[in-house]
């Protein structure tokens, strides 16, 4: 059976919103992009020409202007060269998830040689910097909060005999990315939170984010291990043999997953049991 869409649309007959004294909107949304630009540093080269470069990698590519010349007539027409640019679909080792975002064609192909995007937006010359753009330092600076990076990076300091960076405090920045669900954007990485609840259930969807957040700080670990071990290819071939596959990961998830429904299901009975044994000593 085939589906028509309507030529027209039926209006409610009920107002969008009643009379009411209350504010509009109020305590819906949070100001996230207000709360991320004021944690963010300052962008060094902020864009002065070319506004659109803003909002993607366009690796320092600008509109240029020019003129079409006639071959007979030398009459010149002018016409505009803007660069081509594509919306791509990249991945983040550091993010562990796929960022979209707008990329110029000299963009992707500095991506290609440095191995990723990580690699691309954590480059130390002025050059890179000054060819990020204002997107590429807000995911470098995204990319610096992660666990894994911040790790490599105590790595080095350490093998240079820099003194261990201490921990300064402060409050996080608490974003709201879901219902129900907030990031909170700190000093020492990414935190994702959940509203606190008295006496709430136990959810899976927690569970498995602790699950895989567990994961992957051991996945890390083994990594960075491994980085250090370049001279032994024994120890490495071990640690190599200690590393999951995703579908190795999928199913410790789903084992895991199976044991912490059986512990919470006899929790409830002893609780439920405790219950009645109250309830009979009460009427006795």
């Amino acid at each position: 059976m085939l589906f028509v869409r309507p030529l027209f649309r039926v209006r409610g007959i009920h107002p969008l919103r009643s009379f009411s004294t209350s504010k509009l909107l109020f305590q819906k949304t949070f100001p996230t992009a207000d709360v991320v630009a004021d944690a963010i540093p300052p962008y060094p080269y902020p864009t002065q020409w070319y506004k659109q470069s803003s909002r993607g990698l366009y690796a320092g590519q600008t509109i240029k202007f020019g003129n079409n010349v006639s071959g007979k007539f030398k009459y010149k027409t002018r016409r505009a060269w803007r660069p081509n640019v594509f919306s791509k679909r990249l991945w983040s080792r550091g993010l562990n998830c796929h960022v979209r975002v707008k990329c110029s064609v000299k963009a992707l192909r500095t991506i290609e040689k440095n191995g990723g995007l990580d690699e691309y937006l954590l480059g130390i010359k002025e050059g890179r910097v000054k060819a990020l753009g204002e997107m590429g330092w807000l995911l470098r600076w995204a990319i610096l909060r992660t666990e894994g990076v911040r790790r490599k990076f105590e790595i080095e300091r350490r093998g240079l005999g820099l003194p261990d960076k201490r921990d300064v405090g402060g409050e996080g920045v608490k974003v709201r990315v879901a219902r129900g669900r907030y990031l909170v954007l700190t000093k020492d990485g990414w935190r994702r939170v959940r509203p606190k609840r008295e006496a709430a259930a136990p959810s899976v969807e927690v569970f498995e984010e602790v699950f895989r957040e567990k994961m992957a700080k051991r996945q890390d670990a083994i990594r960075i291990e491994m980085e250090g071990l370049k001279g032994n290819e024994t120890e490495r071939m071990r640690l190599e043999k200690m590393l999951l596959t995703p579908k190795e990961e999928k199913e410790a998830l789903r084992l895991a997953k199976r044991e912490w429904r059986k512990r919470v299901v006899e929790k409830e009975q002893q609780q439920e049991n405790q219950k009645h044994r109250k309830g009979g000593l009460q009427s006795v």
